[in-house]
């Protein structure tokens, strides 16, 4: 999901988490469950323990309707925001000095947008605010995760994909190859459950339309829509070949957010076309090391030395 316009947002984690920025440094292995391809750290939310989910798509932090009520918090409103998904929109309440305990340390957020989550243990998402105070490193096989100041590695000599965020919009976008030669720009987003999502015109004019699909229904944030589900029969991610990786894209007619330019702000300068998300199917082989401020990704192998390790 990707916000358009938020709040100032805050992460000002303490000593127990990051005491090591005072040199370079690597935290423990962390542990995290995965839920459907979602990415999900234990935390507490205002003393009531529950889950977050970690999603690189997302340019704010979010917390849980259902989670509010059920627990009977109060939180400090500030305004609204527009929070955009794949197929809709909505306004949503903002809320201040958001206590969070995470990894064992103690924070407080601001910023954070109201939206209703499936499971009633999800509390909070935790995006852009969290991600970009450190390097990333995400093993997937082996469902684990730890952080590194960013003079612990030279991610910038030890990527191997084109990476960047995008100007305007601040999204993490990762350049890949289909059709054997053709590439394109998607967000990288660990809140995407699926493999690849793409715009209907760009899978158009990747010739996609033709290929075998089968409809099915998908929900975002706020509504229900048609999607036609079918398989790409090879993309290219990193220096790793895939086949048969599953995608979806809109059914004829429906609304979507897949495709954007991004733009310099005040200026003309425009950015790579993003044309859909890349999501968990892709990413479950993989151990990701990211750094989402710099803009540089490695992809490797959890039986390999991935980059850091």
């Amino acid at each position: 999901m990707q916000w358009r316009s938020w709040c100032a947002v805050a992460v000002m984690m303490v000593t127990s988490l990051t005491g090591f920025r005072a040199h370079a440094g690597v935290t423990p292995w962390l542990p995290f469950e995965l839920d459907g391809g979602h990415i999900k750290i234990a935390v507490k939310v205002a003393g009531f323990d529950g889950y977050a989910i970690l999603d690189t798509g997302a340019q704010g932090n979010a917390i849980n309707s259902r989670f509010i009520r059920e627990h009977e918090i109060e939180l400090d409103r500030g305004g609204k925001i527009t929070v955009l998904g794949v197929h809709s929109k909505k306004d949503s309440q903002v809320y201040n000095n958001v206590p969070l305990q995470l990894f064992g340390a103690d924070t407080e957020l601001d910023g954070v947008a109201e939206m209703r989550f499936a499971s009633p243990d999800t509390a909070v998402l935790l995006g852009a605010p969290l991600l970009s105070q450190f390097i990333v490193q995400i093993d997937y096989p082996n469902s684990r995760m730890r952080l590194l100041t960013r003079d612990a590695v030279d991610l910038a000599k030890a990527e191997n994909i084109q990476f960047r965020r995008q100007l305007g919009y601040g999204q993490p976008i990762v350049e890949v190859t289909v059709n054997s030669d053709e590439r394109i720009w998607l967000v990288l987003d660990t809140g995407n459950n699926g493999g690849l999502s793409i715009d209907r015109r760009a899978a158009e004019r990747l010739g996609w339309l033709e290929l075998p699909k089968q409809s099915r229904q998908a929900s975002d944030i706020s509504r229900t829509a048609e999607v036609e589900l079918f398989s790409v029969p090879e993309l290219k991610f990193g220096p790793y070949t895939l086949e048969n990786v599953i995608a979806t894209m809109p059914a004829e007619g429906e609304t979507a957010y897949l495709e954007s330019r991004g733009y310099r702000d005040g200026s003309a300068i425009r950015d790579k076309k993003v044309v859909g998300l890349l999501g968990y199917d892709v990413f479950k082989h993989f151990v990701l090391t990211l750094d989402y401020r710099g803009g540089h990704l490695h992809v490797g192998l959890p039986e390999e030395p991935a980059a850091a390790q």
